[in-house]
């Protein structure tokens, strides 16, 4: 599951930089989509590789406190940066769209970020981790996207906009910049998600997954670690084709 995220992630990630080659021409534009790429590909494999990736939510309650102040006044400068770019690309409309979204991403990525603090629904987990890198990719879609897609700097001589026109450039820079924010940002949902689509055909584990873990948990049969269902109970680790619990926790 990990190297096929990992092949997910370098797609949509590799898609997504390309989106910066909207922002300038010339030699400059590719220098800016290269340095791109090489982030979006050390992200992937970050974001792949990772064994036990952690679910994240979005925690307004730490701009209350001196780091999330810092990171409040941190994201209003990236804003301002991102909407200053957008000026100087196309006007003041591009303006608005590249500070509101780059706003966005950075609130996501940079800002206020927190772990899921204690054990809760599992279902509850997943829309939450969910919703973090959809939100990521949102943002990122409204700045970079929105503007103009495809249609300026170096990727001006793709002459998207003669086949798809504008509008439909700037759909495609969306579509690809969403599914990246969730397969990046997203990591518990992602490989949760590849899980499912993997194992569950082949009977190993239930399609309804979550469902079947809150469950167990209110049958006694799962144990809570922080945030994490440790699965004890020998024949239904035996039933899943799970390794036999020796001194260790199956953790789910």
């Amino acid at each position: 599951m990990r190297k096929v995220h990992v092949v997910i992630g370098l797609i949509f990630g590799l898609a997504t930089a390309g989106l910066a080659s909207e922002l300038l021409a010339g030699r400059a534009g590719y220098l800016a989509t290269a340095v791109t790429g090489a982030v979006a590909v050390a992200f992937a494999l970050w974001a792949g590789l990772l064994q036990y990736p952690k679910p994240r939510h979005l925690s307004l309650k730490q701009s209350a406190t001196p780091s999330g102040l810092l990171r409040v006044i941190a994201i209003v400068i990236l804003g301002g940066l991102c909407a200053l770019g957008g000026a100087l690309d196309g006007g003041w409309k591009t303006a608005i769209t590249s500070g509101v979204g780059g706003t966005i991403a950075f609130t996501v990525i940079v800002g206020l970020i927190g772990g899921i603090p204690e054990v809760v629904d599992p279902r509850y987990i997943l829309r939450e981790d969910l919703l973090f890198g959809a939100l990521a990719g949102f943002g990122v879609a409204i700045a970079a996207g929105l503007p103009g897609g495809f249609t300026g700097g170096v990727a001006a001589s793709l002459n998207l906009n003669r086949y798809l026109t504008v509008q439909g450039s700037a759909c495609l820079a969306i579509a690809i910049a969403i599914p990246a924010g969730i397969t990046l940002g997203s990591r518990c949902w992602t490989r949760h998600a590849l899980m499912i689509l993997l194992v569950a055909p082949k009977r190993r584990v239930p399609w309804r997954t979550m469902y079947f873990i809150k469950w167990c948990y209110l049958a006694n049969l799962l144990r809570v670690s922080g945030t994490e269902y440790e699965l004890r109970h020998q024949e239904i680790m035996q039933g899943l084709h799970l390794p036999e619990p020796d001194s260790q926790a199956g953790d789910m």
